[in-house]
């Protein structure tokens, strides 16, 4: 009898082995999220209406009277869009269009698919870590708070802070105004 209760446990034991040796494999094929990508600010909350949202391109670091920058900045009143000459921010060239707090909740919809608030760990500064690519500025201010200052480059795959669609948010915010390409024509940026 007491070989029969020995029996029993070494199965049992065995049952056991096999039962987390499975639980272990299934779980290393579930995909996990990148626990490195985290979310800066909730775009569905009811002070993302009162936000304004900007992106901008900045150009390769050149002479003072080639560098150029556009900046697209999109309220619920207002879209502008804006070419700065210089390193000290003087504007160029700039358009103001109207804007609806419904048309705003739909592009604010949309950027939130593109995982606008989504920010990723770095210890680089963009004006430093991509001097002849361009460099991208990603902003969402409450009020007087930003809740969103993210950057990408040109210069390397997943370099900056900004872990969205970078593809897709250019598209949203150049889409916010109408002749956008017409309006740029002739801004060299010195793309690469």
């Amino acid at each position: 009898m007491k070989y029969f209760f020995g029996f029993l446990a070494t199965v049992a034991a065995i049952v056991v082995v096999i039962l987390l040796t499975i639980n272990l494999f299934k779980n290393l094929d579930e995909p996990t999220a990148d626990s490195s990508v985290v979310s800066a600010y909730d775009l569905k909350s009811d002070g993302a209406n009162d936000s304004v949202a900007r992106y901008i391109v900045s150009g390769a670091i050149g002479a003072e009277e080639n560098y150029r920058e556009i900046r697209i900045t999109v309220s619920k009143s207002a879209r502008t869009v804006e070419v700065v000459r210089g390193y000290s921010g003087a504007v160029e060239k700039t358009a103001t269009l109207p804007n609806t707090l419904d048309a705003y909740r739909a592009f604010i919809g949309s950027l939130e698919a593109a995982d606008f608030d989504a920010t990723q760990p770095t210890d680089n500064q963009p004006r430093y870590t991509c001097v002849t690519g361009n460099r991208f500025y990603y902003q969402l201010q409450v009020g007087s708070e930003k809740k969103i200052d993210t950057w990408s480059t040109t210069c390397g795959v997943g370099q900056g802070s900004f872990a969205g669609s970078v593809e897709g948010t250019r598209t949203l915010f150049q889409n916010q105004i109408p002749n956008y390409n017409e309006f740029v024509s002739g801004v060299n940026l010195g793309l690469r």
